[in-house]
């Protein structure tokens, strides 16, 4: 059996975070455990966690890679494990979901992303992986009402090809939400690239893993939640960090030509206009 760490990444969700190290802290599969704050108004100095909880605490808050690298250094580098998972607070998940992910690494070496098939809140059907996104299909979901005809249609496919695979099937990208991660891959591509703030990061990590041949595979013999509740039309900020984002990872791989890349930024700038419109009107539809 591996020797499993695990780091929660906590930003604001105090009561969230407790509860899922301390479950995790009685496992006996789990090795160690890196709690850290990325510089959020929590403070988790007075918890009486176990002897396997590390806590961290971020002087400041420099995205979700930066924060889960300062976890995945402690427990690659200090504590000498083979795997790392990282765990947002609001998935749910039991002992067993880890011993299978681990197993599913011994299966084959070329192998170095594990997430499982996972549903939402209330057994909500989600997208159990991610693509990587070509340039028509970039371009064509920047636009509202084409992103949201393809939503349903792409998370029924997707569940059913992971429903009929045999024990796993090897994806683009996992969810970020929840996964494992073989130490030595991390080692060799010098941890989560840190270049975004937030959003992106499991395609520039499945990315990574398919250019030095390995995998990224989805399992269905166990399952997970990521209980987490999505608002329409709330945050206009984290829309335009996404496309941010997405124009970070075809810049990092070199994906898009002059023309596509300004054709791109069009799209971006108009759907980043249609999304800030429509949540001006949703606003006023709730009052």
């Amino acid at each position: 059996m591996c020797k499993i760490g695990i780091v929660v990444l906590n930003y604001n969700s105090y009561q969230l975070t407790v509860d899922l190290v301390q479950k995790l802290s009685a496992w006996e599969c789990v090795y160690k455990i890196c709690l850290v704050d990325n510089n959020s108004k929590d403070t988790f100095d007075d918890v009486a966690f176990s002897d396997k909880v590390k806590y961290i605490k971020n002087k400041e808050n420099t995205g979700y890679a930066a924060g889960n690298n300062v976890g995945l250094r402690y427990l690659v580098e200090e504590c000498g494990c083979d795997v790392a998972f990282i765990s947002n607070p609001d998935v749910i998940f039991e002992e067993s979901v880890l011993v299978d992910m681990c197993r599913t690494f011994d299966k084959d070496e070329n192998i170095v992303l594990v997430s499982t098939k996972r549903y939402g809140a209330n057994k909500a059907i989600m997208h159990q992986y991610h693509y990587f996104p070509s340039f028509k299909t970039a371009f064509f979901k920047n636009f509202l009402i084409l992103g949201k005809l393809d939503r349903q249609e792409t998370y029924e496919k997707q569940n059913k090809r992971v429903d009929s695979a045999e024990g796993y099937l090897v994806v683009d990208a996992v969810p970020g939400a929840f996964f494992g991660i073989r130490s030595s891959f991390l080692k060799e591509i010098g941890y989560l690239y840190e270049g975004t703030f937030l959003y992106r990061e499991e395609i520039i990590l499945g990315r990574q893993a398919k250019e030095l041949g390995y995998k990224a595979v989805v399992i269905n013999t166990s399952t997970h939640i990521h209980d987490h509740h999505i608002a329409h039309f709330s945050n206009k900020k984290m829309y335009a960090l996404d496309r941010k984002s997405l124009m970070i990872y075809y810049k990092k791989f070199n994906l898009l030509n002059p023309i596509q890349t300004a054709l791109l930024k069009c799209a971006i700038a108009f759907g980043c206009f249609e999304y800030n419109l429509a949540c001006d009107i949703y606003k006023l539809i709730k009052k």
